[in-house]
């Protein structure tokens, strides 16, 4: 039994150093990225050269979610008096937190609003005492100056090397555990991969299951670059006469097999300690990999590089490059929420590996069938503001009506405006071929759109590109490329294609949007006609022929 002398009480005092929008910043997380935090957390304190162990329980029933950690420097008093304050600065390049704010809003994510709260215990390496704090009820005592008791508590326990903490979220909201416990295992896989391979951290992911326990280990994710094409440079310096953040820059062609044997691997995994039998996710090409110190912040396509000579077609599944920011500063927080391309430390660094990998790009693609189309594709964008220009006249700026007469998938809200079809106002958003949009019952022309503004509208009208198809048959397919964008692909094996391709301004434009509009109105009346050939092609070039009268009175032809 502890007594009075082996236990000192005291209380932490809650503080908050920035503008409290808690209850917002908590709804941006969700649980992969929540206890994405507290494995941030735990890494930050990592003792060198030992590795960080960290156990996740999930315990349903008892509503509770507990982390136990060792291999860090723990948390001692003067730590726990620091936790609850939110908004510091944290100016050390090598930890991953910034502002002292990420782990608790974790917390108050899973926690229940009316009871949720947060209970502590940790021993530093090598000390004869431990720490303990609780915060009951966090929702509701998130007022500046609120106090919180904790105690230090000395006895002669025996002293751990490594240290120990343990964080337990209790009274934790049901619908906030994870539904998959191998999608989890995979998004932390990936998160932490590099840290797992190198033998820094292992994570295991533990679910209590009536009286059984499940027990996983976390395996790493991790790009898997072929002997056949791989380069790499270390301590790459980035920015304004050298001085941004030092990279190390790794980009090469992806070993198939080695993506697919680790796959299975997961799967396997899964199957051994959860009984399930499905799928993991293979590691994915076309994608730049950003990375802190071995931790993966985001993965983006490659297209927004805008490598010259870089496109999807080329090498999309077979090409990666990961980034990884080893010395200096970056902006973390921004990064692990959703890249800005506006950082500075961003585009400097995105600059830099730009200059790196594009000659070896060009390599890849040049003399390939691809580079000849990604020069066709140029001359498509023009045929693509056509198409937009002739459909919007034709069907009056109504993009709702040209998204339901050729079942095209549109998503999202047209700017400021319901995109329900029964909504006769108008897009405040110019589409493409159009200047500006009116209101039609008063013909008032209303705001556009700022280019810094982001909506969740997606145009329905298709982009033009142009692919090589496996039967040169075909003229022409509508689809949906692998960001769910409608595409109108003209097939650059078809010899009349090819034959169009030669051509030049408004001869090359006027037989594109024919077959452009040949795609869609058979689209449209292939449906309705299904039995009667006849009356099919009769409506198909009977709306064609318009179409293209529409084209040549707006000049386009």
């Amino acid at each position: 039994m502890t007594s009075e002398r082996d236990r000192e009480e005291f209380t932490v005092v809650q503080r908050f150093n920035n503008p409290r929008i808690v209850e917002s910043d908590v709804s941006s997380l969700n649980a992969p990225i929540a206890l994405g935090e507290f494995v941030d957390n735990f890494l930050d304190e990592r003792i060198p050269g030992k590795r960080t162990n960290i156990v996740i329980t999930f315990d349903r029933g008892g509503k509770r979610i507990s982390f136990d950690c060792s291999g860090t420097n723990g948390m001692g008093r003067e730590k726990i008096e620091q936790y609850p304050i939110w908004g510091e600065s944290y100016d050390d390049p090598n930890k991953i937190k910034e502002h002292g704010q990420g782990g608790k809003l974790a917390a108050l994510y899973f926690l229940d609003k009316n009871k949720g709260g947060v209970r502590v215990y940790s021993q530093p390496p090598g000390a004869r005492e431990s720490c303990e704090m609780e915060i009951e009820n966090w929702w509701s005592n998130l007022r500046e100056g609120r106090s919180f008791n904790a105690a230090v508590l000395r006895n002669d326990v025996q002293t751990l090397p490594e240290g120990f903490t343990r964080f337990e979220l209790n009274s934790v909201r049901l619908d906030r555990f994870p539904n998959s416990m191998n999608q989890l295992a995979d998004n932390l896989g990936l998160t932490y991969g590099k840290l797992i391979e190198e033998g820094v951290l292992s994570i295991k992911l533990r679910r209590l299951n009536g009286k059984s326990m499940q027990n996983l280990d976390v395996l790493a994710v991790t790009v898997p670059f072929s002997d056949s094409f791989v380069r790499e440079q270390e301590k790459v310096p980035t920015g304004d006469r050298q001085r941004g953040p030092k990279i190390d820059v790794k980009w090469g062609l992806i070993d198939q097999d080695e993506k697919m044997n680790s796959a299975r691997e997961r799967e396997n995994n899964y199957k051994r300690n959860l009984g399930v039998g499905e799928k993991a996710d293979p590691i994915h090409g076309d994608s730049i990999y950003y990375y802190y110190h071995g931790r993966l912040l985001e993965a983006v396509s490659l297209q927004r590089m805008k490598i010259p000579g870089y496109t999807r077609r080329n090498i999309m599944d077979s090409f990666a490059v990961t980034v990884d920011v080893t010395e200096g500063w970056a902006p973390k927080t921004v990064l692990k929420t959703g890249l800005s391309l506006s950082s500075t430390e961003l585009i400097d660094i995105n600059s830099k590996v730009t200059s790196l990998i594009q000659g070896d790009v060009a390599s890849l693609v040049k003399g390939s069938e691809d580079s000849v189309l990604e020069k066709n594709r140029s001359k498509t964008k023009e045929v693509t503001q056509d198409l937009a220009a002739v459909l919007n006249k034709m069907f009056d700026n109504n993009p709702v009506q040209i998204a339901e007469t050729f079942s095209l998938p549109m998503s999202g809200n047209i700017y400021g405006k319901d995109r329900s079809s029964n909504n006769t106002v108008r897009s405040s958003e110019p589409l493409p071929g159009t200047r500006a949009s009116r209101r039609e019952t008063t013909g008032e022309v209303l705001p556009t759109r700022k280019s810094s503004e982001r909506t969740g509208w997606r145009n329905p009208i298709p982009d033009v590109t142009i692919a090589n198809f496996t039967n040169p048959e075909a003229e022409a397919e509508l689809g949906v490329d692998v960001f769910g964008k409608n595409v109108i692909e003209l097939n650059n094996k078809n010899p009349y294609v090819r034959f169009i391709l030669r051509q030049k301004g408004e001869v090359f434009r006027g037989m594109s949007l024919r077959v452009c509009a040949q795609v869609l109105f058979e689209e449209r009346w292939k449906r309705v006609y299904l039995n009667n050939a006849e009356k099919f092609r009769e409506m198909v070039d009977r709306d064609v022929e318009q179409f293209m009268s529409t084209a040549e009175k707006l000049k386009k032809i």
